[in-house]
């Protein structure tokens, strides 16, 4: 059996449950202010409701690693930390014009907009890894060549490039062709 403490970086898969579910409060980018945890009522599968269980709710960024890095936005999200195990809902994503579809050793989320990720099945369990947005012992950003240009203070271009293969999480994508100009590089030049 795979235990939801195996996979901290992933999402549970689940097609049962109607929102997004995250057990971390610094991975809320905002919380909505208006959510009212004594209102909001929950109901298990079982038909048993309870209310107080989730204590906030609101959007969540958060990293999908698929051999490339995409940020993606988890709308409505419910904060609830004593839950073991951070659920994506696949009823949510449908919602929002997603698609997902099983397979038996694996799955894909299509986004509206044709992106795809892949859906690991762990056991006989279905998880979407994810990084972590907040601070951490690495990080894992990729930008073209000339935003990290700009993020690393106007670093030579030929220095940015050699960092992409020394920086662990640092990732260049695009071309990779140096940009012709710089204008603030060429006011400081002046």
């Amino acid at each position: 059996m795979d235990k939801s403490g195996d996979r901290p970086n992933s999402l549970l898969v689940d097609c049962g449950t109607t929102a997004h579910i995250i057990t971390d409060k610094s991975r809320f980018i905002p919380f909505d202010e208006s959510f009212r945890p004594d209102k909001h009522y929950f109901e298990l599968a079982n038909g048993t409701k309870s209310n107080n269980v989730a204590f906030a709710r609101g959007d969540v960024s958060i990293r999908h690693v698929d051999g490339r890095y995409f940020n993606v936005l988890l709308t409505n999200a419910l904060y609830i930390p004593s839950y073991p195990q951070n659920i994506f809902s696949v009823q949510a994503a449908t919602t929002k014009g997603a698609s997902v579809i099983f397979e038996p050793d694996h799955a894909h989320l299509i986004y509206k907009d044709g992106t795809k990720f892949d859906i690991q099945k762990h056991g006989k369990l279905y998880y979407l890894d994810c990084g972590h947005t907040s601070s951490s012992d690495f990080v894992n950003l990729a930008h073209d060549v000339m935003e990290w240009h700009n993020i690393l203070r106007h670093c030579n271009y030929d220095d940015v490039l050699k960092l992409d293969s020394l920086v662990d999480g640092m990732k260049v994508v695009g071309d990779k062709v140096k940009p012709a100009v710089c204008d603030v590089c060429v006011c400081k030049v002046k």
